[in-house]
């Protein structure tokens, strides 16, 4: 084969390459395109969450929370839900001191509200506890307790129904994000922060849950402690554009104890509102409260400062809270050692002591 036959072969093999390569490119953009247009009745309404994440209502009503285990007893209690776009507020008013979380359900302290919100990727939990009447007569408020965690939903942590509030009202930016194969937020605190979920999604704006099936079951070691969840959105109402849950129960199951629910809590909203111009998410703390910050994480052993304070401290207070309790812990260190090794030198020369007061005794 001369030269110019190789050079025009080569030619021919590099037009078919570059043919074959145009072809596969443009099969692969038909059936990306397909899939697309096939699934797009399925995810049509995940994609738009984001499309208008401004959606703002602020939602009042009361729940009702049912224990089996203390004997049937109720407790109902008003709530308000405000959500702008990504920023949310949930708060229970009221006798709200049942139930787990941060405030044990034996403590006698009523709160006047509990809250838990979220604004520009913080979490926030307040408990602010009722005035109480002196035996002088008159008014004070025991110091309530706060956290703040970075991140913008739930943790395992606070009021059960406080978690529910915020997947009846608060949770479709959330599910925008990480969709809904993917872990959630546990329902009951106390346990795992994520776990897993059968979750299915109104078709309408702002297409929050209608149904949750979930437990914090993770293996034989967790048996013992696990519970199921239903939560069921039982009736919906409209509110201009947007669909917003009407009444919700939500049922959480033991089920080595009992087939029938532990617990119930029933969420019957009565009134949806536009939402202030400004809504405040951060809450307000009322008096002294006890708080504890977990987005400083400059040092493992300051991760968690807790100081008791009236209003959320600055990072630059953090900081140096943080660098204060450093070292009051060095000092702490550096005390402890001196007085060990000022303990193991009074004990070695009282044993020289008793040695020699025992040879001298065997020496007569």
């Amino acid at each position: 084969m001369s030269y110019c036959t190789r050079v025009k072969h080569s030619h021919v093999l590099v037009r078919h390459y570059i043919k074959t390569c145009a072809a596969i490119l443009f099969i692969t953009a038909l059936l990306k395109l397909f899939f697309a247009l096939a699934t797009a009745g399925s995810s049509a309404w995940l994609a738009a969450i984001t499309a208008s994440p401004e959606w703002a209502y602020r939602v009042t009503g009361r729940l009702t929370y049912s224990d089996t285990l203390a004997g049937g007893r109720q407790s109902s209690v008003p709530f308000e839900v405000t959500v702008r776009g990504n920023s949310w507020s949930v708060r229970l008013n009221g006798n709200a001191s049942t139930g787990s979380g941060r405030v044990p359900a034996s403590q006698i302290v009523r709160a006047e509200y509990i809250q838990m919100s979220s604004e520009n990727d913080r979490l926030y939990y307040y408990y602010c506890p009722q005035e109480t009447r002196r035996g002088d007569g008159a008014v004070a408020r025991p110091p309530g307790f706060a956290e703040k965690w970075e991140g913008a939903y739930p943790r395992a942590v606070g009021h059960r129904a406080l978690i529910a509030l915020w997947y009846a009202f608060a949770s479709s930016p959330y599910f925008a994000q990480h969709g809904v194969t993917n872990d959630i937020p546990a329902l009951e605190p106390g346990g795992r922060s994520l776990v897993k979920a059968k979750v299915a999604l109104s078709r309408n704006p702002p297409y929050l849950p209608i149904s949750i099936q979930s437990s914090n079951y993770v293996g034989p070691e967790t048996l013992g402690n696990s519970v199921e969840v239903h939560f069921r959105a039982v009736a919906m109402a409209q509110f201009g554009d947007l669909s917003l849950p009407k009444a919700v129960a939500v049922e959480y199951l033991h089920p080595q104890m009992s087939d029938l629910p532990i617990m119930t809590i029933r969420i019957n909203a009565d009134f949806f509102h536009k939402p202030e111009t400004r809504p405040v998410f951060v809450p307000v703390l009322k008096g002294d409260t006890y708080l504890q910050d977990h987005t400083y994480t400059e040092k493992a052993s300051v991760a968690r400062v807790l100081v008791l304070t009236n209003k959320w401290p600055s990072e630059q207070t953090l900081a140096a809270l943080g660098i204060e309790r450093i070292k009051r812990e060095q000092t702490s260190i550096s005390s402890n050692i001196w007085m060990t090794a000022a303990l193991l030198a009074v004990l070695l020369a009282g044993g020289l002591c008793l040695i020699r007061a025992m040879r001298s005794h065997s020496n007569e």
